[in-house]
């Protein structure tokens, strides 16, 4: 291991003047991480994100002058910066995890894993306190390396799976005739219900198109409980405004919708590079649902992308809104893990104690205010 060059990069400039080499090695790695872990996609994101309190945490090795691997982490402040935590570039409170979770290298790397593990836990043992991964996929063989290194208990077997479908099967016989005429059915019926129904893709999403997704998503989640809506208050409101005027102008989003009668009454919201296709958000009108919508849409986009792009595969977040259709499209799953690795040194366990004592500190004066406004 001794001829691997490595460092740390907290500083977009810095990150920038690895180009050509860093855009060489993302385009090696394929999928869709080519694009999202892209120079002019950290540029929009660092704008869009700057007040999440996330810093950039790349770990950059070399093998001689070429580069080999990127761990693209960020270091995330808590607790007015008395926990510090590592996880994938990406993740921030609004979103429970990063999609792309994938170290950055041509093929399989154990010489530059092992290097970045050592770098870790000696030469930045003071730079954090916590190293929390979720929802990981571990088809990378990079990414089981690196667990591997981890204390027993660290890694965590995850309920929820990851699904995906492979369009290089026929569509139609995927599903069989069985579930394509149910899907017909229902169709019908919603027309005979509620009048005309259009299945619209488009790859620039307009105002009002971000309106609808305001609306259905942040009902939905309201719906289902899940800790509240992505749009929760104005700030994340115009990051996300940010972040979808940046596919606008980048040609990698895909927004499809389906409407009854003109109106929206399901979308899904797609990224797109290198014939895959992932996710990113999806959503329905509950008024609707024995129409089962997101399923009718879901079909039309699939068929679509596999004509239209040639796409290859198409990944599909978790969650309970896919839960009826990973038994129709579904071609394959990925088991999920929770990765959580306290860094045990002396610093790390002083934090933890503040932290302790802060937390009964406040309670302690959250109890005397509510004594005073009683009495």
């Amino acid at each position: 291991m001794q001829f691997m060059k490595i460092e740390l990069i907290t500083d977009f400039d810095e990150l920038v003047s690895l180009e050509p080499s860093y855009s060489a090695l993302l385009e090696k790695t394929g999928g869709i991480e080519s694009f999202y872990y892209s120079i002019d996609h950290i540029r929009m994101s660092l704008e869009a994100f700057h007040l999440m309190g996330a810093y950039l945490f790349f770990i950059i090795i070399r093998n001689g002058d070429d580069l080999v691997a990127v761990l693209p982490f960020q270091l995330s402040h808590r607790f007015c910066g008395l926990k510090r935590i590592i996880r994938f570039y990406g993740e921030v409170d609004v979103y429970a995890c990063n999609s792309y979770q994938k170290i950055l290298a041509a093929g399989d790397q154990p010489e530059a894993i092992d290097a970045a593990v050592a770098f870790l836990g000696r030469d930045l043992a003071r730079r954090w306190d916590l190293i929390e991964f979720k929802w990981t996929k571990m088809e990378d063989e990079n990414i089981r390396r690196f667990a591997a290194y981890f204390p027993q208990g660290s890694v965590q077997k995850c309920p929820e799976q990851y699904f995906y479908y492979e369009t290089r099967n026929d569509l139609n016989a995927h599903l069989g005739s069985k579930q394509v005429g149910n899907l017909r059915r229902r169709r019908r019926r919603l027309e005979e219900d509620f009048g005309s129904v259009e299945f619209v893709a488009k790859e620039l999403m307009e105002p009002s198109d971000l309106a609808a997704v305001e609306r259905l998503h942040s009902a939905r989640q309201t719906e289902l409980q899940t800790g509240g809506a992505v749009f929760e208050d104005e700030f994340e409101r115009e990051c996300l405004e940010d972040l979808f005027t940046f596919w606008n102008q980048s040609g990698h989003m895909h927004f499809y919708s389906l409407r009854v009668g003109g109106e929206i009454v399901a979308i899904r919201v797609m990224m797109h590079a290198a014939r895959v296709t992932l996710g990113f958000l999806m959503a329905f009108d509950s008024r609707y649902r024995k129409y089962a919508p997101m399923r009718i849409l879901s079909h039309e986009v699939y068929r679509y992308e596999k004509d239209r792009y040639g796409t290859e595969r198409i990944e599909s977040n978790w969650g309970t809104d896919i839960n009826r259709q990973k038994k129709d499209y579904s071609s394959g799953r990925y088991d999920l893990y929770d990765i959580r690795v306290v860094n045990d040194r002396w610093l790390s366990r002083m934090n933890i104690a503040l932290l302790q004592k802060a937390s009964r500190l406040l309670r302690a004066m959250k109890s005397l205010a509510n004594r005073q406004s009683r009495a």
